[in-house]
């Protein structure tokens, strides 16, 4: 596209613009701000890219970007296995790898693979599917003096959420393709992702998988709803049985996400009520049958767990459940309130600046704060009429949305370190509890990022300086050092040790081959 074709489309946008001064409503905002379709960023933004230097010159086609973009996650895999060095064994992975290795039925080992889980049960047996074939997978390798601990579908989920995220964000966010391949790189340098290819558990991983598919199946439902006539039922609503299609792929999507963690079931929660939030603001096409899936998600995994699963365990491995662990010591909670609610909110900053570029905690909150800012005043071009009922929250929707959100990510991690205070050690913020999060950063950045460049809030070529600029700054962070990065206590061996590096090596060496060894004996001698 030429700079001469960017100014014509900008002189036909201002003077549409200054024609139709109607306030949009209802669907018409919803749809503006979510995946526009048939316009580019480049196109949206007009005379903007002729700041680049490159719109008079051809660009390459989209599939040589696809092509860097499979390049950059298969070769961030690459590096992750190559840097961890065969990983560690962590001693709850121990028992795993015993028990999915061993005689009993496939069902008794996804319902609950060992005592521990039934002790504390969490009703995440899909997250166990997962670590069954992880289990089964380094067996093989072992039996092919391959030995090593990695889990093959952490590697396997956030490469398909890799490519979910490019083929979205440049298809139908009509991201500009270098910007989403600088977001890719971010994701996968961010430390929890890099490093979590070590086998522990799968729940995390298989959480920001299936709540990355949820919320594109809604926001790409909703974005492809026509806008109509302004102030009318939209157009082009899809039928009753389409829509009974729709409700039954949310349903079994919320459940899968409620079947994989405990951190799935709170996110199916928190956007149900963020479509009940949205009763506030500007209509939400299908909100209804969004809401009414969600909400049947949570009562069957709620049913499932708390009426079906406990004699059906007991019969099929002989553990009995019990749901201490699901209870919250809120004695605790009322006595240390300020403590838990700037661990929670420290936690939510190290997720967010750990994706960031690895900034001071200063400047993450002040990005934080910009962002809100800039989606509260600039973020809507809508203005109610009139005498509209919860006027400023139309006005200012897309800045509360995200202030709702990083609201309930932060007490998804206050209630998460009230439960289990070690996975606010420093140590851990920087591993596999975090990959729901940091999905949801990806996904919350990409759109926050589009919507500045489309208002014109940051020129094109800053978006792109910036972006490289974050990533350079993840591939040089602290947070990637091995001494900030392990399992603290829960480790056979832990990169966080106090011995020096040589003596680390030993360590690991040791305690991974003994490991390997016990387990693999007692397996065998399970299998005959």
């Amino acid at each position: 596209m030429s700079s001469r074709d960017h100014t014509d489309q900008d002189e036909r946008s201002l003077h549409h613009d200054s024609k139709d001064s109607t306030p949009k409503t209802g669907t018409d905002e919803v749809s503006e701000q979510s995946f526009p379709k048939a316009q580019s960023v480049t196109d949206t933004v007009g005379g903007q890219s002729s700041d680049t230097g490159t719109a008079g010159k051809a660009r390459p086609p989209h599939w040589l970007w696809t092509a860097a973009a499979v390049f950059v996650a298969l070769g961030f895999i690459a590096a992750s296995v190559i840097y961890q060095k065969g990983a560690w064994l962590q001693y709850e992975a121990d028992l795993f790898l015993v028990d999915h290795l061993g005689e009993r039925t496939f069902l008794s080992k996804v319902i609950s693979p060992h005592i521990h889980d039934a002790e504390m049960y969490q009703a995440r047996e899909f997250s166990h599917v997962l670590e069954y074939v992880d289990a089964h997978f380094i067996y093989w390798c072992v039996t092919h003096k391959l030995p090593h601990f990695y889990s093959i579908m952490n590697y396997a989920l956030l490469f398909i959420i890799s490519l979910g995220f490019w083929w979205n964000a440049t298809k139908y966010l009509k991201l500009d393709p270098l910007i989403a391949l600088l977001l890719l790189g971010m994701f996968w340098s961010t430390p929890c992702i890099f490093m979590s290819g070590v086998y522990i558990r799968d729940a995390k991983q298989g959480t920001a998988f299936m709540v990355f598919f949820l919320v594109c199946l809604m926001v790409k439902r909703i974005a492809a709803v026509p806008r109509p006539g302004l102030g009318k039922v939209p157009a082009g609503r899809i039928g009753q049985g389409a829509q009974a299609i729709l409700w039954l792929q949310t349903f079994l999507l919320g459940l899968a996400l409620c079947w994989m963690d405990r951190q799935g079931f709170f996110l199916v929660a928190a956007i149900a009520l963020t479509l009940v939030f949205s009763w506030f603001g500007p209509s939400v096409p299908y909100r209804g049958v969004f809401l009414t899936a969600l909400a049947a998600a949570l009562v069957v995994h709620s049913i499932y767990a708390y009426v079906i699963a406990p004699p059906l365990i007991e019969r099929l491995t002989g553990f009995k459940v019990s749901f201490e662990y699901q209870k919250f010591p809120l004695d605790k909670l009322f006595q240390n309130f300020l403590f838990y609610l700037w661990t929670g909110f420290a936690v939510f900053l190290d997720t967010f600046r750990y994706f960031f570029a690895n900034v001071p905690r200063g400047v993450a909150i002040f990005i934080v704060i910009g962002i809100i800012w800039l989606c509260g005043h600039r973020g809507s071009r809508a203005v109610p009429p009139e005498g509209t009922r919860f006027a400023w929250i139309r006005q200012r929707y897309v800045g509360l949305l995200v202030t709702l959100w990083i609201g309930l990510i932060l007490l998804m991690n206050l209630l998460m370190v009230l439960r289990h205070e070690a996975v606010s050690w420093t140590e851990v913020r920087a591993f596999y509890y975090w990959i729901p999060a940091t999905v949801l950063a990806l996904i919350g950045v990409a759109v926050a990022v589009d919507i500045f460049i489309k208002r014109s809030l940051v020129p094109f070529w800053m978006s792109r300086l910036f972006l490289a600029a974050a990533f350079l700054g993840n591939l040089t962070s602290r947070a990637l050092r091995p001494s900030t990065i392990g399992c603290g206590a829960n480790a056979t061996w832990s990169s966080g040790s106090r011995e020096d590096s040589g003596d680390r090596q030993r360590i690991q060496e040791s305690n991974e081959a003994s490991a390997l060894l016990g387990w693999s004996q007692t397996a065998a001698a399970r299998r005959g």
